[in-house]
């Protein structure tokens, strides 16, 4: 799949080239960022994600985009292959967080997903005691529509669905 480049009002999301691996690396092995996520990644498996986004190679991306304000890297945001549908997913460096990029990012690819690649919902997951997360996920308008107590722990299920997205 051909990558489209998105843009908002401050930012552009753009595909990964080679030159964003460094950047990648440090956010996901970052264990305060990745504490509400799955846990940090050891460098060699985050350096083993950011190869097979970037080659295509990854089942579980569907998509994935470097998000850049002024030509720095400020997050990461993806649609995830999950079961016969798609699930946002979106991760910023610790200095990025709280200047509303994560919302801008949640609700750029909510938008793509049910506008351009017509898809009639998408869903988010996200940790319980993640507040913040759960408040850009309702920005990017998506609806609190379960609580899951998984193997993995608890999570709260969003959706977003083609008559109730954002403006």
């Amino acid at each position: 799949m051909q990558i489209p480049t998105l843009h908002t009002a401050r930012l552009e999301l753009r595909a990964y080239v080679a030159t964003d691996r460094a950047a990648f690396i440090a956010t996901y092995t970052d264990p305060e960022v990745m504490q509400s996520v799955d846990g940090a990644l050891e460098p060699e498996a985050a350096g083993a994600l950011f190869d097979g986004i970037l080659s295509g190679g990854r089942h579980r991306v569907f998509a994935a985009w470097c998000a850049e304000h002024d030509g720095e890297t400020i997050g990461h945001g993806a649609l995830l292959r999950e079961d016969d549908g798609l699930a946002l997913g979106y991760i910023l460096p610790r200095k990025h967080w709280g200047h509303g990029y994560a919302t801008e990012i949640a609700q750029t690819l909510v938008q793509y997903a049910i506008d351009s690649l017509g898809r009639t919902q998408l869903t988010a997951t996200t940790d319980p005691e993640n507040i913040a997360s759960g408040r850009v996920l309702e920005k990017a308008g998506m609806r609190l529509v379960a609580r899951v107590d998984g193997v993995d722990g608890p999570h709260l299920v969003y959706q977003a669905t083609a008559s109730h997205k954002p403006t």
